[in-house]
């Protein structure tokens, strides 16, 4: 579940599907604390429909219908705010995760399954 929502989180952040116009437009609202990781109302629109189709195409294993309930409380709570990403960039806890990611070929897993090389292109 950390990986989807740290997948959902990169595709906001990378220009996928989620989108958030204050960060791109520059505008005022970017700036405000608490708000720089909010989501437009059509990139939360955007999401919430990411997460009802327990499908995110980008990933490795893109289907999760049987963790949607979980992602869904995880943003919810969140308020449908970025949070793996700040400005636009990932956040040092989502750097430190993607090289854990990537490194999980050392550990014996395939690190293709964990989709950390395609989050550090983001």
């Amino acid at each position: 579940m950390l990986f989807l929502a740290v997948g959902l989180g990169f595709t906001a952040c990378s220009g996928g599907t989620v989108s958030s116009d204050a960060s791109r437009k520059g505008t005022d609202e970017a700036q405000i604390p608490g708000t720089r990781n909010s989501l437009s109302a059509t990139g939360t629109q955007e999401l919430r429909a990411l997460i009802e189709s327990g499908r995110l195409a980008d990933l490795q294993w893109p289907d999760f219908p049987d963790r949607a309930d979980a992602v869904r409380e995880f943003y919810a709570q969140a308020g449908y705010r970025l949070a793996w990403s700040q400005n636009g960039k990932p956040t040092a806890q989502a750097t430190e995760l993607i090289a854990i990611l990537e490194a999980a070929d050392q550990k014996g897993l395939d690190n293709k399954d964990y989709d950390g090389t395609r989050c550090r292109s983001a």
